[in-house]
């Protein structure tokens, strides 16, 4: 009798055994699936925080840029002091610190540092030439900002591309509200080259902001 048993049990244990395998494999494919799964969601909330992040980094950047060109109209006075010099650096700075977070082999920031260097001086012998020189100084900003904004709107998802909107319509605002300043001055003939010079720098900088986007 005790023989006949044993074939039994062998059985058994080999049954016993098969089911723990098919149970561990398919246990191991579910967790393996739940991981990847929850891997895949936390790599999509972390963006969503790092977009944010981003985000909550250019308004920052934003506000201490407004803050200083507006403090002494530092984009507007011609006339140097000791006051200005400083305001000069300090927006200097400001632009040297954010460039620096932005990898030096993207293309925009490769591009923008062309444009730099091609409007440095303004080389015009007349009124004429220098308010044209100024004119394409601008283009070249003004196109390389929308370049970016569109670069940058591609990547982002419906509702992070929504909070970019209003954060430029913000900036927009503050834009021309700076523009209505600048129209309760007298300029007379380097009018035009004081409105072209502050809005090219307002949009260089915020060009470099949005770059933050693209490392």
């Amino acid at each position: 009798m005790g023989k006949r048993i044993r074939p039994v049990v062998f059985i058994l244990a080999v049954c016993g055994a098969s089911l723990f395998i098919v149970s561990y494999l398919n246990l191991r494919i579910l967790t393996e699936k739940y991981f990847s799964e929850n891997k895949q969601e936390q790599a999509e909330q972390v963006q969503i925080i790092e977009q944010a992040s981003i985000l909550d980094v250019i308004e920052d950047y934003q506000k201490k840029y407004f803050d200083l060109v507006t403090k002494n109209d530092v984009l507007l006075i011609s006339e140097r002091n000791d006051e200005i010099e400083k305001d000069e650096k300090e927006l200097s700075k400001l632009f040297d610190e954010v460039k620096s977070k932005i990898n030096s082999q993207n293309p925009f920031l490769i591009k923008f540092n062309n444009i730099e260097k091609k409007y440095s001086e303004n080389r015009g012998n007349n009124t004429f030439e220098i308010n044209q020189f100024a004119e394409e100084h601008y283009k070249a900003v003004d196109d390389l900002l929308n370049e970016v904004y569109l670069a940058v709107k591609s990547t982002l998802t419906d509702d992070e591309a929504a909070d970019l909107t209003k954060s430029e319509i913000d900036w927009l605002n503050k834009v021309e509200a700076y523009n209505k300043h600048f129209e309760s001055m007298d300029y007379g003939t380097i009018a035009y080259l004081v409105k072209t010079g502050y809005e090219c720098n307002m949009r260089s900088f915020r060009t470099l902001l949005l770059m933050l986007y693209l490392n």
